[in-house]
């Protein structure tokens, strides 16, 4: 948004080059002078027509920074220690906060102040709903100028309302948070921050080579071999719409909602891309666990004993996994990575028939973490849920010596009011900018530093 001292700048360089036509027309001829010619006379029109314009837009200016002065000395009031006296605005807000907050709990916001947080950040909303409107939502700039945010717009090439306006930081961080809970890539992968679109991160091949040199004779050198993970954020995006209707008792609710969901879908796209990738675009071109693990790795019975299924798999099957694992791998923090339809309906059943164990031992007592044979297992949905012939149905390893998320910036959240204005919704756009590489898969030949449980052809 400009400023008044913005707009005045535009002014005088309007001033300025209108002038200098004229004087450019005048000091023709040796001073005497000249008439404007067509092209001069267009240029000085197009000049005088944006000053005019750009002295209406200072008027309107001034008249709006005026009104944000006081609203911000209003706030600095209200924000000073007062006694507490009834029926004042602090307290009817207060009263919102806490009525919101007894609906049910907060899903999204963390922290002690969740629900002030989720409340303000539906306060700044209603902030631009109204100034999109050409209209002055006093409680609500208020709110916000208290908190010290600030209304900023999106850099793009064309207007602010294309572009829209960046909400504020703990919108942004609650998504963030609730991706990180509800999927399993990030609590498996290594994440890797990205300053530019693009990181190569070295990874060694190959160490030195140890001789057993005779006497006076030399020693053969050798050097480490290195190689490369290239990694190139590519841009996911989600685009919501919420009811204008932010009312006061619906504010947290709403806010709360759409983090929430938000959240959760950018977990389970890229669970997707980090477990199915297969290249294509439904996955954004990523390749994920199950397409690059390679053969050597897969520890696959025999045909025609019943292990086609899971319910023939029996404690055999699963130590042959882990033992496909190199020992390299086996200390470095390895999990197990299924479905919940594959742990609760194989994995405990095979710990149960062992004999001996009850469930609270089955499940690592009281904290009730899904784990097997002392391992962590992670659930997701993008493993197999029902049982298939040939079909990798669990894999065991060092995921983060496995694979790598590279993430450029975490998630922006842009809001605009002019997408489907006739619907009396808010477009709420939440984009975010990583990269998957599953750069340790093993091949044809060796084990990885993850393996997986394969069912019989037969």
């Amino acid at each position: 948004m400009k400023t008044s001292a913005d707009v005045r700048s535009e002014i005088d360089e309007y001033k300025a080059s209108a002038q200098a036509i004229l004087d450019m027309a005048e000091a023709a001829n040796d001073g005497a002078g000249r008439e404007l010619n067509e092209g001069e006379k267009q240029s000085f029109n197009e000049f005088t027509d944006k000053l005019k314009a750009s002295e209406e837009e200072l008027k309107n200016t001034l008249e709006f920074e005026a009104r944000r002065r006081q609203l911000a000395e209003a706030a600095v009031r209200a924000a000073q220690p007062a006694p507490f006296i009834p029926g004042t605005q602090a307290k009817h807000a207060s009263e919102r906060i806490n009525a919101q907050h007894r609906l049910g709990p907060i899903r999204s916001f963390k922290g002690p102040e969740a629900a002030k947080d989720a409340y303000d950040c539906g306060m700044f909303l209603r902030v631009l709903l109204a100034r999109a409107n050409r209209t002055n939502d006093e409680e609500a700039e208020a709110r916000i100028a208290a908190r010290g945010w600030d209304v900023l717009a999106v850099a793009t090439e064309a207007s602010p309302s294309g572009g829209g306006y960046l909400v504020p930081t703990p919108m942004s961080n609650a998504i963030i948070d609730v991706r990180a809970l509800a999927g399993v890539s990030r609590q498996l992968a290594r994440v890797m921050p990205m300053t530019a679109e693009t990181l190569t991160v070295p990874r060694k091949t190959a160490g030195t080579t140890v001789y057993y040199p005779g006497e006076n004779a030399s020693t053969t050198a050798s050097d480490q071999t290195w190689g490369q993970i290239q990694l190139t954020a590519k841009k996911r995006a989600i685009l919501s719409k919420i009811s204008q209707e932010l009312r006061d008792d619906a504010i947290i609710a709403i806010v709360d909602d759409l983090v929430s969901q938000m959240g959760l879908d950018f977990a389970i796209k890229e669970d997707a891309e980090f477990v199915l990738g297969d290249a294509t675009a439904t996955y954004g071109g990523e390749r994920g666990l199950l397409t690059m693990l390679g053969s050597a790795g897969l520890a696959t019975p025999s045909n025609g004993t019943g292990k086609s299924v899971w319910t023939g798999l029996t404690m055999t099957e699963f130590t042959a996994t882990m033992a496909k694992l190199p020992s390299r791998y086996q200390g470095r923090g390895t999990a197990w990575l299924c479905s919940s339809e594959f742990y609760y309906g194989v994995m405990l059943n095979v710990l149960a028939a062992a004999g001996g164990n009850t469930i609270s031992m089955l499940e690592q007592g009281g904290a009730m973490v899904p784990a097997f044979m002392g391992k962590r297992v992670f659930l997701t949905d993008q493993m197999p849920r029902t049982t298939a012939v040939s079909q990798v149905s669990a894999l065991y390893g060092s995921f983060s010596d496995a694979a790598m998320i590279g993430d450029r910036g975490g998630v922006t959240i842009k809001q605009s009011e002019h997408l489907n204005f006739d619907q009396d919704v808010i477009a709420v756009l939440a984009t975010t900018r990583y990269d998957i590489n599953v750069h340790d898969s093993g091949d044809a030949s060796n084990a990885g530093a993850y393996v997986g449980l394969k069912t019989a052809a037969s």
